[in-house]
């Protein structure tokens, strides 16, 4: 009697391993799950070997959510416990927590910020881009911790370099259950011998119709820096300097002269369009309760934005001083690389202080 148990196990077991769906409807599934979402979240970990000998771990908590107008299809919100990537709306913010600064690409180097963007790590090795090949091949399942996955390879590299055989191999892990990509592998292999592994993690995927946009709050008490600008790369200038001389042209076609403002002291605002410290500077100095010091003159200048572009941001405001677009050798001048950057410029022509990121208290101590 036991011989025909046996049998029909075996049976049974090959029915499960040859009669399920076929693997590429499974991935078909995944693909659509995914695209289909207006919303999805889930937690993310990376493993990376390191020339130590031990393994990096690297933590982060990801939302995204769906948006036809971007180049992604998508915005995005990685958040780790050093650094935050955020982008919505075609604008990109990476927020380095530990040197409280917030990177952003200038508008007119949208080219550039693209490329940042598909080429960075979260993005590239994302469920959403990864699933998104269409030369997955399906090699096998597995059962890991009581889940069975089905898994898919596509080659990344395959190629001889001074004679070396350089081989790249990925891997994505599909729950046969819930239909997701809980797992990445990245396998290197030199001359023929595993090199090195990288894997993603993604837990706790939440999936969803959720339409509401996706939202951020820039840390307090930081600065806004443009992608590739360091402060080592500036003119240092400090209170007491001389401050440089300049000449420049406002929105109104009216030529604008450090020296025409002698008779007051005279402050400088550095800012970008797109930093949303600077937006909050504007935000203050545009209100209709706040008015400027009798003794102060102001000129907010806009280093790397177009003066149509600066024209069409300040209809957001309306402002009553003197603004400047298009300004980037006075920023140079001046040494400024973060934003926004106040100098404040006594009657003698000596920088007085120098102000960096949004400080509420500053801007009120110009109020009459």
């Amino acid at each position: 009697m036991w011989k025909y148990k046996l049998a029909a196990l075996v049976a049974l077991s090959m029915c499960l391993g040859g009669c399920k769906q076929n693997p590429m409807n499974l991935l078909e599934e995944a693909r659509l799950k995914l695209n289909s979402a207006a919303y999805i979240s889930y937690d993310q970990t990376a493993f990376y070997p390191n020339p130590m000998g031990t393994i990096d771990t690297l933590n982060a908590s990801v939302n995204l959510k769906k948006n036809s107008s971007s180049f992604l299809g998508y915005d995005f919100l990685f958040q780790s416990n050093t650094t935050d990537n955020y982008f919505r709306n075609g604008e990109y913010r990476s927020v380095n927590k530990n040197e409280k600064v917030v990177n952003i690409y200038p508008v007119d180097q949208a080219d550039e910020m693209e490329s940042s963007v598909r080429s960075g790590r979260n993005i590239q090795f994302s469920p959403m881009s990864l699933i998104k090949e269409e030369d997955w091949s399906y090699t096998t399942d597995t059962l890991q911790n009581s889940v069975l996955y089905a898994i898919y390879k596509r080659v990344e590299t395959d190629t001889i370099i001074d004679g070396n055989k350089i081989y790249t191999a990925l891997y994505i892990f599909i729950n046969s259950k819930t239909h997701l990509m809980e797992r990445f592998e990245r396998r290197n292999f030199y001359r023929g011998e595993l090199s090195q592994t990288v894997v993603y993690r993604y837990d706790d995927f939440m999936v969803g119709d959720d339409k509401t946009p996706l939202t951020y709050t820039i840390p307090k008490d930081f600065v806004t820096v443009p992608f590739g600008q360091s402060e080592e790369d500036r003119i240092a200038l400090n209170p007491g300097d001389s401050a440089p001389d300049f000449v420049g042209v406002d929105l109104s076609a009216g030529v604008i002269k450090k020296q025409d403002f002698k008779d007051k002291k005279l402050v400088l605002m550095f800012s970008v369009i797109n930093c949303g410290y600077c937006k909050l500077a504007m935000d203050d100095l545009t209100d209709e309760n706040f008015q400027l010091s009798e003794q102060v003159s102001f000129v907010s200048i806009y280093p790397y934005d177009t003066k149509l572009r600066v024209a069409q941001y300040m209809e957001n405001f309306d402002p009553s001083f003197a603004v400047m677009a298009d300004s980037k050798e006075i920023g140079g001048d001046y040494g400024v690389y973060a934003f926004p950057t106040f100098f404040v410029i006594g009657q003698t022509g000596e920088i007085e202080k120098i102000v960096k990121g949004y400080q509420k208290e500053f801007l009120q101590s110009l109020r009459n």
